[in-house]
């Protein structure tokens, strides 16, 4: 949209670009025409784009400041596959749970999550969850932290399945990589 002056009245107001224009949404996971390497367009005023496969880095004060992980993000035909894998391979790190928030809290109902490393998961209420099991808990940094999904991998203890690379799917009807933009991890 364009900011645009009136100088008859003195006021401004936003304008709307032309649908097909090109623009950017902000969302690695969109694009215009599913090719991650297009831009997004504009249509009624906003900029959209199509679900795309994207990937990205996560680390923070309350998943631990030494241990980042890789998420890859992929649309399959019943929901959303996530990978998740250590991002330092020389650094001892073993997967046991991972959190995440959607952009819209109404695609949290009736979703599930499946996959081989998964133990357990909890999903919402939204903003509601921080545990899943006694020890796979977002506490860090001092502070609690509520997730809408939380996700138990493996068992407890290095040495009995030191996982390093894990994928799951959320299972949910129309759901897309485009329902995560800028979605909060942990």
């Amino acid at each position: 949209n364009d900011n645009v002056c009136n100088a008859d009245t003195g006021t401004c107001g936003f304008v709307p670009k032309s649908d097909s224009t090109p623009c950017e949404d902000g969302d690695i996971c969109t694009s215009e025409t599913g090719d991650p390497g297009t831009p997004d367009h504009c249509e009624n005023g906003s900029c959209v784009g199509t679900p795309v496969d994207c990937a990205f880095t996560v680390s923070n004060s309350f998943s631990g400041p030494n241990i980042g992980v890789s998420i890859a993000l992929t649309t399959v035909a019943t929901g959303v596959e996530i990978t998740v894998t250590v991002s330092d391979p020389t650094l001892t790190g073993d997967i046991r749970g991972v959190f995440f928030n959607l952009v819209s809290d109404s695609k949290v109902l009736g979703m599930t999550i499946t996959g081989t490393q998964v133990t357990s998961s909890v999903v919402g209420p939204a903003n509601t969850v921080q545990k899943v099991a006694n020890d796979v808990v977002m506490n860090g940094g001092g502070n609690i932290h509520k997730f809408d999904v939380g996700v138990q991998i493996g068992t407890q203890g290095i040495g009995t399945d030191d996982i390093k690379s894990t994928t799951f799917t959320v299972v949910k009807t129309g759901l897309t990589t485009a329902d995560f933009a800028g979605a909060k991890f942990g």
